[in-house]
């Protein structure tokens, strides 16, 4: 009689286990959304329009972050770790697009934030803009189970 608990706690540790399993299936679970990948080339897979003549920087930066994040996305770990990697891969691009928007003379001082409230600025802004931008790259990336841009001498093509 005293083996029936064992026999009940193997029973349970095999769903337990089996349950714990679900928790780890990520973006390699099989399930693909269409049409969020793009097809990259050489030339910019997103040229932004009228926002190119706008601001040609930003929509560079925006372009690397979109490339890079592509490229990270299908690296092991969270979707936080490959867009903090594709904004560290961009930090040149960030940074031209800050000293070009501060050198012409744009408001400079901070604001309060349209979309949180908080107390901002534009080159706070570009950086959290780029930051959103890239998480949602490589959400775009592993919900469509994208392939990844080409890579030539460790940089993804066009970045």
């Amino acid at each position: 009689m005293k083996a029936m608990p064992f026999a009940r706690l193997g029973l349970v540790a095999t769903f337990a286990a089996a349950g714990l399993t679900g928790c780890n299936m990520g973006h390699d679970a099989g399930r693909t959304v269409a049409g969020f990948c793009p097809t990259f080339s050489q030339a910019s897979s997103n040229p932004g329009g009228a926002l190119a003549v706008a601001d040609p920087n930003g929509v560079a930066a925006d372009e690397c972050v979109h490339r890079w994040a592509f490229a990270l996305a299908p690296a092991e770990g969270s979707a936080g770790m490959a867009a903090e990697a594709a904004m560290a891969a961009c930090t040149q691009k960030l940074t031209t697009w800050n000293e070009v928007s501060l050198s012409q003379g744009g408001p400079s001082g901070e604001a309060m934030s349209v979309v949180t409230g908080a107390p901002t600025n534009p080159v706070a802004e570009h950086s959290s803009f780029l930051r959103e931008r890239a998480l949602l790259y490589v959400e775009e990336a592993r919900a469509g189970a994208c392939a990844p841009p080409k890579v030539k001498n460790g940089l993804p093509s066009g970045a």
